[in-house]
This record gives structure tokens, C-alpha cells and sequence, in this order.
């Protein structure tokens, strides 16, 4: 017996799935990345020498360093400006021509010098409070790390026997 397949009359819509059984998905903001953390603060002789954070460069190019405005005595509405060097944003507070330190804490870094550092959207950085320089240094992590490598190897060298 040979089987008839089933053809919808010329008129008839196509057939759609019935939004009370599947409905749409709802637009949903994106969810903010999950808080790094921060570090402890570097001590030499009961001193602090840096505050350390770790952030992630949002899609404007800002970071939050709220909390490390304590360490220097900055709040928001501060004035800074920017510098670079050694591939690294300097970031200091001046008088009124600077850039205003935003609410919350954000750090909106320029893209001039995104680019100079090398510092895409997403990306993270290491920032490092200085607070006997009142200034803030926001660095790579990809450089970090390559550091840290390099000492690393000189370290399991030691322990292998061969002088670093």
C-alpha cells in the first residue's frame, strides 16, 4: 500500500511554533565579567608600596579602580591625566585640565594609549596602586606573565641545581 504525503492547501500559512508551548527568547543585557579580586598590598617594612588589582577592559576602555582611590586619597571627580611609558598607562592626578576620574570608581584609559600599550577591549590588566608617588600604573598581563615566566625558570633552575 502506497502512503499519500500530506500537502497543506495553497492558502494556509506556514506553520509556526505556538508561543504558548515555546516562547521567544527575551532580550537579556549581558551579564558583567565576574570580579577578579583583589590582591594584597606589597609591604616592605610595614609600608605599603602598592595596592594591586587585577580588571578587565570593557568594551569603552574602562576599569574599575575603586578600590584603590583609598590608597591614594583620589575620589571620584578627581582630575588625572595620562601618560605612557615603558608600555605602561600612567595614570596622575593635576589640576583642572585633567580628565574628571569617574563615578564608581571607573577609569576610562584613552585610546590613544590603549593602542600605544597594546591593551584591546576584554583584555586584562594589573593595576598597581603607588601611594608615596600618588599615582596609578596599569599594566599588561600578557607582559606580567612573561615575566613571571622568566623568573619562574630561574627558580625551578636553582632548585635543579644550575645557578640562574
Amino acid at each position: 500500500m502506497a502512503t499519500m504525503k500530506r500537502v497543506p492547501p495553497p492558502d494556509c500559512p506556514p506553520e509556526l511554533p505556538i508561543s504558548a508551548l515555546i516562547p521567544m527568547a527575551l532580550p537579556r543585557p549581558r551579564p558583567e565579567p565576574a570580579p577578579v579580586g583583589d590582591l594584597p598590598p606589597v609591604t616592605v617594612d610595614g609600608a605599603d608600596v602598592a595596592v594591586l588589582v587585577i580588571a578587565r577592559l570593557n568594551p569603552s576602555g574602562q576599569i574599575s579602580v575603586r578600590t584603590l582611590l583609598p590608597a591614594l586619597g583620589w575620589t571620584p571627580g578627581e582630575r588625572i591625566a595620562f601618560t605612557v611609558e615603558r608600555r605602561c598607562i600612567v595614570v596622575a592626578a593635576t589640576d583642572h585640565r585633567g580628565r574628571a576620574l569617574g563615578t564608581g570608581g571607573l577609569l576610562v584609559l584613552p585610546v590613544a594609549a590603549r593602542r600605544m600599550c597594546a591593551f584591546p577591549s576584554g583584555s586584562q590588566v594589573l593595576v598597581a596602586a603607588l601611594p608615596d608617588a600618588g599615582v596609578l600604573v596599569v599594566h599588561s598581563i600578557g607582559v606580567i606573565a612573561r615575566q613571571l615566566a622568566r623568573r619562574h625558570g630561574q627558580i625551578v633552575r636553582s632548585r635543579d641545581g644550575h645557578p640562574t
